[in-house]
């Protein structure tokens, strides 16, 4: 069995009879917990690269899908507002990643009309902290010679929907000098109220909007329900009930937002991730959440790769 196998156990009948998102009540011992692991984090500036920005957590380079690095010079035709050191660490890296404070304004979303959408949600929630993510993958090349461009787009609409395929899925956790296993279990349910699980839906033509109600357990935030909304090329995830780190609440129902876009750029997929919350203000807080999502973004395109270089058609 692959590391990108689903792992059922007995934890996944358990879990079906837990409510998601409750969490013991024990303040002092959550300080404790939050504050033992501070990392070296703290000490540093905004990192404008993964390498400073998330120095544990982050998954063995060998758990990605090769982005065929250096990346051509013709995929930053998308990105014209980048510096010439980001488009020369782009394409030597297949990766950019920013971190970004209550005035959030993406840097590398390559369409400049959802960047200012994305901002202006950000504003308007009152959001203080906000982690972005661009990386590249290349097609495989059956795909990129044989599917038309609608259908890559169904393509991609589908493989979004394969919530399920996430349990499983590991990552190589620095802080603990071994694998760990990121999402435990995912599933699509019936609604919030009814935790009935659902098949990962198949389309044979490509839909405006996609909607429905995920669980999910992760090494991070635990057990929690989550609204899904797939429209093309697009994912948006919120919560549902109140999120907790550590035993520390960080986000109210609905106030933490992941949005992935899948971009097609020539024989290449460009990857874009954001997160956007208000967080507490509590020391070291924002550092533990950089390093959470960025484990939860490059745990997303290990996935997304994944499941793209095992589609047979």
């Amino acid at each position: 069995m692959d590391y990108f196998s689903s792992r059922r156990t007995g934890r996944e009948s358990a879990l079906l009879h837990r409510s998601p998102g409750k969490t013991p009540y024990l303040p002092i011992v959550s300080v404790i917990l939050f504050l033992l692991p501070v990392t070296a984090l703290s000490q540093q500036p905004l990192a404008e690269d993964a390498s400073r920005l998330a120095p544990e957590g982050i998954p063995r380079g060998d758990f990605r899908v090769n982005a065929a690095l250096p990346l051509e010079g013709n995929i930053l035709e998308a990105l014209p507002e980048l510096s010439p050191v980001e488009r020369s660490s782009f394409l030597e890296s297949g990766e950019l990643i920013y971190r970004h404070g209550k005035d959030f304004i993406p840097r590398v979303l390559p369409d400049r009309r959802a960047a200012r959408q994305v901002r202006n949600q950000h504003l308007m929630e009152n959001n203080n902290f906000a982690i972005e993510m661009l990386m590249a993958l290349k097609l495989p090349e059956n795909m990129a010679r044989e599917l038309s461009a609608d259908e890559l787009e169904l393509e991609i609409f589908n493989l979004l929907h394969r919530i399920s395929t996430l349990a499983g899925l590991d990552y190589f956790s620095a802080s603990r000098g071994r694998m760990r296993e990121f999402y435990l279990s995912s599933t699509i349910v019936e609604s919030e109220d009814d935790m009935t699980a659902l098949p990962d839906p198949v389309f044979s033509s490509l839909q405006e909007a996609s909607r429905f109600t995920m669980r999910q357990e992760d090494a991070s935030f635990g057990d929690n329900l989550y609204s899904v909304e797939i429209t093309p090329g697009v994912i948006s995830i919120r919560n549902i009930n109140p999120m907790t780190y550590n035993f520390i609440r960080i986000a109210a129902p609905g106030a933490l937002e992941l949005q992935l876009r899948i971009i097609p750029m020539g024989d290449h997929l460009l990857f874009y991730a954001f997160s956007s919350l208000r967080a507490p203000k509590i020391f070291g807080i924002q550092n533990k959440l950089s390093n959470s999502f960025y484990n939860r973004m490059t745990a997303l395109y290990t996935w997304f790769s994944r499941q793209l270089y095992l589609t047979e058609f």
